[in-house]
């Protein structure tokens, strides 16, 4: 087994990425100290606590090392809110990863290069070309993946409507109107939308980041019965929110991967989503419907998007056989190869092979 010291920031809520990436080395029997500091009144202590330091927030390896008791295999940085810095021992093997790069893009290329890391993973692949100035450092797509601790893999509740989506929308001014046992819901977008940008909103602030889910989503409310929930963290209420629609719906980031992606799959639903080819069907071999983005809103082709989407929910919708079979095979490959457990196995493949 590994001996791991983990640096990350430990102020993010139970399942974030830092935090499930921490539990499944843990699951997997190996020996891990975690150093970090708390922030914004929440999170939990780490092993070594480190005291929070003015964005971005740099610690020197010596910082860090000197608090523990014994030499690790690995040091692991994750992100985010803390960073690993300057020289390091030579026979230290140091790893950086960006499990969620779009939301400081810049910022984790510039904390990867004053680490001097070995390897950097890289969470979404449309970052991958701007690492290229790093020579000397091993650069790995390691994708994003879904928390085993969130699900039972044996449930599948009976579905209520024809799409549920949990998670960020990018349609401004939503409501959460309606309750049921899961959590807050809204079946409908907010009316008189603007027609400009303030339509499009990621946190409540204006902004086109997210304006394509939220131009398809605002589309299919009106064509179909969609539940949207509030953010789901409760393990069993977030499986059961993504079961409550036959499909679930999926509109990447610059045609990139989510974790949506996967934690649709590991629901047991049938998935629609924006095709990544390069990164998703042709590598990975999933079998769900995919579609091709071409078109922003604002130009009149964008409806050529949506009516095609619309066809594969249409599609999604009348089930048989064929398409059970279909649903299983992601289901099965997403529990094989695509959790935090495995995303951790790989990392020290990847790192000690």
């Amino acid at each position: 087994m590994a001996r791991i010291i983990i640096l990350t920031g430990m102020g993010e809520p139970e399942f974030s990425s830092n935090r499930g990436i921490i539990h499944a080395f843990k699951e997997l029997g190996h020996d891990v100290i975690t150093a970090g500091p708390p922030y914004w009144g929440r999170g939990y202590n780490a092993d070594v606590p480190l005291p929070d330091k003015p964005h971005p927030e740099m610690y020197s390896y010596e910082e860090v090392l000197s608090k523990v008791q014994w030499q690790p295999d690995l040091f692991l940085n994750i992100e985010p809110h803390a960073f690993a810095t300057g020289p390091k021992p030579p026979e230290l093997i140091s790893a950086f990863y960006a499990t969620d790069q779009h939301r400081a893009g810049g910022l984790y290329h510039r904390v990867a290069s004053q680490g001097n890391f070995n390897y950097v993973f890289i969470g979404q692949p449309y970052f991958a070309s701007s690492y290229i100035d790093m020579p000397k450092t091993k650069l790995c797509i390691l994708l994003p993946a879904f928390d085993e601790r969130r699900f039972i893999k044996g449930l599948n509740t009976s579905p209520k409507v024809d799409i549920s989506f949990v998670g960020q929308t990018g349609i401004a001014g939503l409501e959460f109107t309606e309750e049921d046992e899961i959590g807050r819901f809204t079946t409908k977008p907010p009316s008189n939308l603007p027609t400009d940008i303030r339509r499009y909103a990621f946190s409540g602030h204006p902004g086109f980041d997210y304006c394509e889910r939220a131009e398809l989503l605002i589309r299919l409310m009106k064509d179909f019965r969609v539940h949207i929930y509030e953010q789901v963290w409760e393990p069993l209420k977030f499986q059961k929110a993504l079961q409550r629609g036959v499909v679930g719906f999926n509109r990447s980031l610059l045609n990139d991967i989510s974790i949506r992606v996967f934690e649709t799959m590991a629901a047991h639903r049938a998935l629609v989503t924006d095709d990544p080819s390069q990164w998703l069907s042709s590598k990975e071999g999933f079998m769900c419907r995919t579609y091709k983005s071409y078109f922003k809103p604002f130009f009149q082709n964008f409806d050529l998007d949506y009516k095609y989407v619309r066809n594969l929910v249409i599609d999604a919708l009348d089930t048989n056989k064929s398409k059970e079979e279909v649903i299983k095979h992601d289901f099965d490959l997403v529990w094989k190869d695509h959790s935090w457990r495995s995303r951790a196995g790989k990392i020290l493949d990847l790192v000690f092979s």
